[in-house]
């Protein structure tokens, strides 16, 4: 057991947070390139400094349309299901489509899980998960939380809402996934800078949101199995709004999306805390 020495030693060795907050690249864990440069503990032991949020999926639950069930909102489209698979060890959100129709799925966000853009504010956010098929209308990423079809009708990403994600709609290749901004009025997206995704594997997904729209050197940086794929820097159409975690996955009339997620994790980051409530 360590002594009080050793554990002010460990708390001061934590601003190597490559070490101390993520495990490797290819890992299960979460990704060096990602969290690199957040203070997550720090944050952690003063949330005047923001929030971190961490969640491996262990509560066991079968959520219901429309209703708020630990800190989770299914909203289906005609059908879909969320629930936790009680077969598999560690923890899986599995999200399951209604079927090949397209228009039809379900939505998953986390309303609670409120993140703000500022100028200073750092948003992370990663998960782990694996989808069975290459197509789909399908978002993951963060959304305004007031659309829950942020692939729509149209198979195309909505461009009058906040958002920060990964998509894929009818502009998306097999197997491909594009990204995407907007700041509800103005909006860049580009196509398949994830190529040959998994239908078989666990990948992980990663976005940073550094600043916010109109502001000149934010940025939105995407991450696919811990590497940088794509960087969007036109402040002119990153986010301006509170938006939270958000995963679309509806069927597009050919494929029908079950998506299984192992863990999700958010910190949202402010050198003068002012990236929460005061």
């Amino acid at each position: 057991m360590a002594n009080r020495a050793n554990m002010g030693w460990l708390l001061a060795s934590m601003k190597d947070h490559e070490h101390a907050i993520a495990g490797s690249a290819t890992g299960v864990g979460p990704s060096p390139d990602v969290w690199h440069d957040c203070p997550w503990l720090p944050i952690m032991l003063d949330p005047t400094k923001g929030f971190t949020f961490w969640d491996d999926f262990l509560k066991l639950s079968t959520y219901a349309n429309g209703t708020l069930h630990d800190g989770i909102l299914l909203t289906q489209a005609t059908g879909g299901t969320a629930a936790n698979d009680a077969t598999v060890p560690g923890g899986i959100l599995s999200v399951a489509a209604a079927g090949t129709t397209a228009d039809q799925g379900p939505t998953v966000s986390f309303p609670a899980l409120q993140c703000e853009p500022a100028e200073g504010t750092t948003i992370w956010m990663e998960w782990r998960m694996k989808l069975n098929v290459g197509g789909g209308q399908c978002f993951m990423g963060l959304a305004d939380d007031s659309v829950t079809s942020v692939v729509d009708s149209d198979d195309a990403i909505t461009a009058d809402k906040d958002l920060v994600g990964f998509f894929r709609d009818a502009g998306t290749g097999d197997t491909d996934w594009s990204v995407g901004v907007c700041d509800g009025s103005s909006s860049e997206e580009s196509d398949d800078q994830v190529s040959a995704a998994s239908e078989s594997a666990y990948e992980k997904f990663g976005i940073v949101l550094r600043g916010i729209g109109d502001v000149n050197g934010s940025r939105a940086e995407f991450y696919h199995k811990g590497s940088l794929v794509h960087v969007i820097s036109d402040e002119d159409d990153l986010p301006l709004l509170v938006m939270c975690p958000t995963f679309q996955f509806h069927g597009d009339g050919t494929d029908q999306p079950t998506a299984k997620f192992d863990w999700l994790r958010v910190a949202v980051y402010h050198k003068d805390g002012t990236c929460r409530e005061s």
